[in-house]
């Protein structure tokens, strides 16, 4: 983006007098495409979720578009201008990455935060990836014979297990 940005909207800044500079340092790229490659991995574990429980195609837009709008959500805190990577910041899904980004553009590098940053988004992206594994592991969702959502299935299937009693010794079950 930052580099056919420059060249689609300098045409139309002229017009109205005035000018776009656009320049990062190049030592980003490498940290820009990390963060890429993290994103990209977190979505597609994330949606793996929630589309894990749909019948249809339509069914999986659907169940996944709640999930995508979350995750733009933090494009928006990109503007704010007291806020900066910090470690507590680093532990947050996606508003890492996306602050990282935006530090690693402006050529400030805490390498601290972006190292919380990196290993945190791939704690998640494992976490989710594993959840997503568990819940393939039951026959009606993968067959789509399960009517739920997402909430549906951890009530039924992981919350009513730990609240299940443990059935005494010598009782039949």
């Amino acid at each position: 983006m930052l580099l056919t940005f420059k060249p689609i909207f300098a045409p139309m800044l002229e017009r109205a007098g005035r000018t776009l500079e656009t320049h990062f340092p190049l030592a980003a790229l490498p940290l820009l495409a990390l963060a890429a490659v993290l994103l990209a991995g977190f979505i597609a574990a994330g949606m793996m979720i929630f589309a894990s429980f749909a019948r249809s195609f339509r069914e999986g837009q659907a169940m996944i578009t709640p999930f995508y709008l979350l995750v733009l959500l933090p494009m928006v805190f990109l503007q704010a201008p007291g806020l900066h990577l910090s470690l507590p910041i680093a532990l947050l899904p996606i508003f890492n990455l996306t602050l990282m980004v935006r530090e690693a553009i402006s050529g400030t590098f805490h390498w601290l935060p972006i190292a919380v940053t990196l290993l945190a988004s791939l704690a998640v992206i494992a976490l989710c990836i594993h959840l997503a594994a568990f819940i393939l592991r039951f026959e009606d969702v993968v067959m789509g014979s399960f009517h739920g959502s997402f909430t549906r299935f951890l009530k039924e299937r992981v919350f009513q297990r730990r609240a299940a009693p443990a059935p005494s010794p010598g009782v039949p079950p």
